[in-house]
């Protein structure tokens, strides 16, 4: 893959020669000792990323350490398949070309965590699409990620997203409400969801119910108040 081997600079590879050099006794020349490749591994902040799994043309090869950095052996000249794995990030393939032991491996992994911040920051500016990018990739890494599942939901109350997109952002919250979440602007961005663009008016109360738990407020109270009388049929609906 283009980009991703990088030579080490002349003085490094002078300096990695020194080290790795042992005479040969029998003709009292040096024999330079071939010690595979070297890589790394980093997140798209540049931090190091450690214990990143490492698999060469499908079979497990090594992982990073805490630094990020890795070491192949036994990699032949040619070219080879990477992959790199970590949990709570995106899985990453590529090929490179084995030349020479001096080469290294780059490699860029993206995290969820990332990837919802990414989302965030393009929602702020209106950015639809690549907000809506951005937190199904999250998603796919952590399915019942909270944080991803509300914006979700607000690309889908603000957004021209479709109502399949609010009806998943609706079962994402739900479920987080069943793993123990608690937080009111979750369950008024659910009772948002089922009256704007769900038109579920008993979903809407029960989030608005769940809501009125811990943060009460008269719109709210006047509101369940509202929606009671219409699904008792005080007031016709429309």
């Amino acid at each position: 893959m283009s980009g991703l081997l990088r030579g080490f600079s002349r003085i490094s590879v002078l300096a990695a020669s020194a080290l790795f050099l042992v005479a040969c006794a029998s003709q009292g020349k040096p024999v330079a000792v071939d010690l595979g490749m070297f890589g790394m591994v980093y997140g798209r902040d540049g931090s190091p990323v450690g214990a990143a799994r490492v698999a060469v043309d499908g079979a497990p090869a090594t992982a990073s350490d805490s630094s990020g950095r890795f070491f192949l052996r036994d990699v032949n000249d040619g070219f080879h398949v990477l992959e790199v794995t970590k949990d709570g990030y995106e899985t990453w393939r590529g090929d490179f070309e084995r030349r020479e032991s001096s080469d290294v491996l780059y490699v860029k992994l993206v995290s969820a965590a990332w990837l919802i911040d990414e989302a965030e920051r393009a929602a702020s500016v209106l950015d639809w699409a690549r907000a809506l990018d951005s937190v199904n990739r999250a998603l796919a890494i952590r399915a019942d990620d909270p944080v991803a599942a509300f914006i979700l939901g607000i690309i889908a109350l603000r957004s021209p997203a479709s109502a399949d997109e609010a009806r998943r952002a609706a079962d994402l919250l739900e479920g987080a409400a069943t793993r123990g979440e608690r937080e009111p602007s979750l369950f008024l961005l659910l009772a948002e969801l089922y009256k704007s663009r769900l038109a579920d008016p008993e979903a809407e109360l029960r989030a608005l119910r769940m809501a009125g738990e811990s943060r009460r407020s008269p719109e709210n109270e006047l509101r369940m108040s509202e929606l009671e009388s219409l699904l008792a049929g005080a007031v016709p609906a429309p």
